[in-house]
């Protein structure tokens, strides 16, 4: 079912939401994802979306990272998929970019 979340939510990220004609499509998807989304609620699912947070080892599972002028190492800076939680326990890791540190340059050679 995590699957078609996901899906759902890829869906309305890359639909047009200026054209006039797909407006009902848009509102189709968006229901369909509210009422799965609650349904998940219900039974405990919890989503974990841990954008512009710390990474945590524990919840999250870093696929790159990347120098961020302006922003602390080891933030997260983009999620590629949100991690899902059942009752507090992690059944899914949020898949993150991660932020790193400038290297270090040696000015004294």
């Amino acid at each position: 079912m995590l699957v078609t979340v996901d899906n759902l939510e890829r869906a309305l990220q890359n639909i047009d939401k200026d054209d006039e004609s797909k407006l009902a499509v848009i509102e189709g998807v968006e229901l369909t994802l509210q009422g799965l989304t609650s349904s998940l609620e219900k039974f405990g699912v919890k989503a974990v979306d841990p954008q512009d947070q710390p990474f945590n080892p524990e919840l999250h599972q870093a696929m790159s990272m990347q120098e961020v002028p302006g922003v602390v190492p080891n933030t997260v800076i983009a999620v590629m998929q949100k991690g899902y939680e059942l009752n507090g326990r992690l059944i899914r890791p949020a898949m993150v970019m991660v932020s790193k540190a400038a290297p270090s340059v040696d000015e004294s050679v």
